[in-house]
């Protein structure tokens, strides 16, 4: 798959450090200590994978968020130097401290997360438009982790979407997990910014929570008439992309995942990239999907695959 527009994409939202712990079997008892196989510390959040990703398949990302005038905010600068990804759109917040999660991995992947928000609390539109020349050139804008940036909100957000859309740019979506608990507030504020939003890319758990239903065609069925693009991500399954009247579902590559963090970000970043070919809708989930498959079954230190490798990789495990 050719990606032959190499404009860059904004992403604006949770950079932030990963203290990544594995492998945990069981978490401690109070006073208890265990022993776990690793721990490494990365750069992340959802913008920053998306980042990341993006760089991989050759696209400049252009990234906005809020970091702390600590050790952890220098760490994430040097990390971004050494991927050539710019930090211009980068505020550090005097006298406070960095976003951090801490992320558990158990034995089959699967991952539990506990975050500090810090200088998270300060990301707000303002932010944004400090480089709003610069996020103007981009195709897309993509707004995530918006459910851990306090006055970066879905409804904080809504007008700053709107304007996106109205000079040209594709806005893209995820908010990610809500830690907060869904509280109805942020679902109705979610489902009202989704009027300015082109592609909306929740996880299956992630939607039907959103919409207090058991299975992702009933809660496609309440959201997909609010978006153009509904693309839920689905793991294991698969993904699925309700546009219109036409449904799209794709299997997921038959693989063994190690290690999950990060799989919706590679997902979204390859999927939107993936539609600025003239591929099909089909196409673009089973190129994302890919993508998310190579990432999450690599052991040891990890590495983001460029177009060709996510191609490759497709064709092995299609053909295993």
């Amino acid at each position: 798959m050719n990606l032959p527009d190499s404009s860059a994409i904004a992403i604006i939202g949770n950079l932030n450090v990963d203290q990544i712990v594995s492998t945990v079997t069981r978490f401690p008892k109070w006073d208890e200590e265990l022993l776990v196989d690793r721990s490494e510390l990365v750069l992340a959040g959802t913008a920053g994978y998306i980042a990341i990703a993006a760089s991989a398949l050759g696209v400049d990302p252009f990234v906005v968020s809020t970091i702390g005038d600590d050790t952890s905010g220098e760490f994430l600068r040097q990390e971004l130097a050494r991927l050539g990804i710019p930090d211009r759109g980068i505020v550090t917040i005097p006298g406070e401290v960095t976003c951090v999660g801490i992320i558990f991995v158990g034995p089959g992947g699967e991952r539990g997360i506990l975050s500090v928000l810090g200088a998270h609390t300060r990301m707000s539109v303002d932010t944004a438009r400090q480089f709003d020349a610069e996020v103007a050139r981009c195709r897309e804008v993509m707004l995530c982790g918006n459910y851990l940036l306090p006055a970066f909100a879905p409804h904080h957000v809504r007008d700053y979407a709107r304007e996106c859309r109205a000079r040209g740019q594709v806005v893209a979506f995820d908010p990610s997990w809500d830690p907060a608990g869904w509280p109805e507030q942020t679902r109705n504020d979610t489902l009202a910014l989704l009027e300015h939003v082109d592609v909306y890319l929740p996880n299956e758990e992630e939607i039907c929570h959103l919409t207090g239903t058991a299975t992702w065609q009933e809660a496609a069925a309440i959201v997909a008439p609010l978006v153009p693009e509904l693309v839920i991500k689905r793991g294991a399954n698969g993904a699925v992309c309700i546009s219109g009247n036409a449904v799209t579902e794709v299997p997921a590559l038959p693989i063994v995942a190690v290690n999950t963090i990060g799989a919706g970000d590679v997902f979204d970043a390859s999927y939107l990239l993936a539609r600025r070919s003239d591929r099909s809708i089909q196409e673009c989930l089973e190129f994302a999907c890919a993508a998310a498959a190579c990432v999450v079954s690599q052991t040891g230190e990890r590495t983001y695959p460029d177009v060709a490798m996510i191609e490759s990789f497709q064709e092995q495990h299609r053909s295993s």
